[in-house]
Parts: structure tokens; C-alpha cells; sequence
């Protein structure tokens, strides 16, 4: 999977700085930060803990509830959560935050 990322200034120094003392470009520190912090199974599948579980599981639940083959529904679903993610970059935005939404 190729994930394109939009780091602040900040990030991205702290990166490089990161990557140079380990002697690794940038995109390997990237992917070992990655896979020395992601939790995995034996099967190397992603286990949420279980605090996390029911948090998970509630909207997951809803998904299913909510589950349509509509093309309208769908559309409109899909308007609402651009929305959604134009609503929440606009506001991190304007603090200063790292925007969440791609």
C-alpha cells in the first residue's frame, strides 16, 4: 500500500533528524516507526485492545444497521462525509493543528 502523508514543518524535521541518526532516509524511518508501533496478533492482524473494543465495536455496529445498496443513500452519505472532513480540517486549520482529514 503506497500512503501519501502531509506532515507539518515540524513533523517532517523530526523525521529527518530521526532518520539521520539511524542512519535511514526518511521513508524507512517512516515504515519502521510504523511496524515498531502498530499492535499485531500472531497473524500479523490488527488487535485492538480491549479498552478500545467496545468503542470499535459501537460504530461498526451502526455501519451494519445502517447498510444500503441505494445509490442515493450512498451519495448522500458519501457528500455528508466530505462535509464532515472539510468541516474538520477547516477548524484544525485555523488553530494551527495538523490537519486529520486527507
Amino acid at each position: 500500500m503506497t500512503l501519501i502523508l502531509d506532515l507539518s514543518d515540524q513533523d517532517e524535521t523530526r523525521l529527518v533528524e530521526l532518520a539521520r541518526s539511524q542512519g535511514l532516509d526518511p521513508a524507512e524511518a517512516a515504515m519502521r516507526l510504523i511496524h515498531d508501533h502498530l499492535p499485531t496478533n500472531p497473524k500479523g492482524e490488527n488487535v485492538p485492545d480491549a479498552e478500545n473494543s467496545r468503542a470499535i465495536s459501537l460504530p461498526r455496529s451502526w455501519l451494519a444497521e445502517e447498510a444500503t445498496a441505494d445509490p442515493q443513500a450512498i451519495r448522500d452519505a458519501q457528500e455528508e462525509m466530505e462535509e464532515f472532513k472539510r468541516s474538520m480540517n477547516a477548524n484544525r486549520e485555523a488553530t494551527g493543528e495538523r490537519l486529520v482529514c486527507p
